[in-house]
């Protein structure tokens, strides 16, 4: 799961303008992870997709990612 983490966020066209979000990044899958899966069985995919970003993009102090 964390290469295909990482291939989404390779290949997705960043502007460089810093304002590309984990949930614009990874899209629907964020979205469904975040707002509609809220079934407890879904917390591993959650927790690794949470790690992924955590290793790999830019997450300020005190943001709640996921």
């Amino acid at each position: 799961m964390r290469s295909w983490l990482a291939a989404l966020e390779e290949s997705f066209p960043y502007t460089r303008s810093g304002t590309e979000s984990a949930q614009a990044v990874f899209g629907d899958f964020y979205k469904w992870l975040n707002f509609q899966a809220r079934d407890v069985v879904f917390d591993p995919v959650r927790d690794v997709l949470r790690q992924h970003i955590v290793e790999t993009m830019p997450v300020a102090a005190g943001e709640v990612v996921l």
